[in-house]
């Protein structure tokens, strides 16, 4: 249950941190966060925003999971603290797999691959997200 919560508190976080960026910028790293145009079975459908919001939450919370099981099989190493970084490091490099799906997209606007504040907003949202859900869930009883 507790994975489950911070997927979905961190999950919104990230989606409200990237909105907000690509609103008050213009860099387009919001839409390439809720964007699933190119996965089979969603191509040339019209999603609502709240719906493609959801999907992101529904990822957010398997990876939540995933990092859970990893946290309690000592996965992320022995204390609170290399749980977050290599949370941290992970994410980074999950963000930096997804980010070239922008080519993929018809949905436009999404970042091109040389933009290079695009690229920076969206490691930085993932590395925030990661050392979060990683220090959270490795949160001993008492704290929680």
């Amino acid at each position: 249950m507790k994975a489950i919560s911070i997927g979905v508190l961190c999950g919104s976080i990230m989606g409200l941190f990237l909105w907000f960026i690509e609103h008050f910028t213009g860099v387009t790293v919001y839409r390439l966060l809720v964007n699933v145009d190119y996965l089979p079975g969603f191509k040339g459908l019209a999603i609502p925003a709240w719906m493609e919001f959801g999907l992101h939450l529904v990822v957010s919370v398997a990876v939540c999971v995933a990092a859970d099981y990893a946290n309690r099989n000592g996965l992320l190493g022995p204390t609170r603290r290399s749980h977050a970084l290599r949370f941290g490091v992970i994410m980074i490099v999950i963000g930096a797999l997804l980010f070239p799906t922008t080519i993929l997209s018809d949905q436009a606007p999404t970042p091109l691959m040389n933009d290079s504040a695009a690229w920076g907003w969206w490691l930085f949202a993932h590395a925030g997200y990661g050392v979060i859900v990683g220090w959270w869930l490795s949160a001993p009883k008492e704290e929680q």
